[in-house]
């Protein structure tokens, strides 16, 4: 809404030019001297707009509830002042008291406690080179990623038949990058250059971040870890990219086989 149709609707009393400073000692004055009254929110005529209403209705369908019901606060300014009153805090007291509004307050505290826990003051390990195990969607869209980023790639899939494809797939991708500007021709060349491809897991030895990115079975994901645990570098990350799975259990199969390494060691 312009200030000029809220000038108009007589959301506002006036426009003023100049700084707010003096914009404001100008009102005050005014108000001090009655040339400027008060306008009471109960004696504006409101004239609904069903159709903005209803495209907003449909933009907001799915989603959060607060929207919506900002809507129905919306659609009630047309009643009485003391009924709209009413109706308006009910919708409130409705998204107060859902689980929507409890996930969400939960949400925001969540985020700002991440600042406080003592990994936050961790130092960063550098990461010049990085892994991923995998050639689906996934791990192709991964490994993209990380290529249009700057990062030497090595991609493992144990697929013989499927190694071809999932290189073209990446390709693709970088392609698309440097035709939208995501990449410059350096970096496309660059990215393309240091690609790697592979059947071999022993590619992973020198890298300093693997990603695994396997179909959703838990003995595979641990058998792998299993793998890449005695494999990889002691200061290599280990991630998943699992939805579901219990990623304690996965990282318990590396913290055994830390802790048979360390009980040996002292027997």
């Amino acid at each position: 809404m312009s200030d000029q149709e809220a000038l108009s609707l007589g959301l506002i009393s006036r426009l003023e030019e100049g700084t707010a400073r003096d914009a404001g000692i100008a009102v005050a004055n005014d108000v001090l001297e009655g040339k400027l009254a008060a306008v009471p929110t109960d004696s504006i005529t409101v004239n609904p707009d069903d159709a903005a209403l209803n495209a907003a209705r449909v933009k907001f369908s799915s989603g959060l509830n607060a929207p919506k019901r900002a809507l129905d606060a919306i659609s009630v300014a047309t009643l009485p002042i003391d009924e709209g009153l009413i109706k308006e805090r009910a919708l409130f007291m409705e998204l107060m008291q859902s689980e929507e509004r409890a996930s969400l307050v939960h949400a925001f505290f969540a985020e700002r406690a991440t600042s406080k826990i003592p990994e936050h003051a961790a130092k960063t390990r550098p990461i010049e080179r990085v892994g991923i195990v995998g050639g689906g969607t996934m791990g192709t869209g991964i490994a993209s990623a990380f290529c249009i980023a700057g990062f030497p790639v090595s991609l493992i899939e144990t697929d013989v038949q499927r190694i071809a494809q999932v290189r073209t797939s990446i390709e693709t991708t970088l392609a698309g990058a440097l035709k939208r500007g995501k990449l410059s021709e350096r970096g496309h060349a660059d990215a393309l250059e240091h690609l790697i491809t592979s059947v071999e897991l022993d590619e992973l030895a020198k890298v300093d971040l693997v990603i695994e990115a396997i179909f959703k079975d838990m003995n595979a994901k641990t058998e792998l870890f299993t793998k890449l645990n005695a494999l990889c570098k002691p200061t290599t990350i280990l991630a998943t990219n699992t939805s579901y799975l219990d990623i304690n259990q996965i990282a318990n199969t590396c913290y055994s086989m830390v802790r048979r390494s360390i009980k040996s060691t002292w027997l």
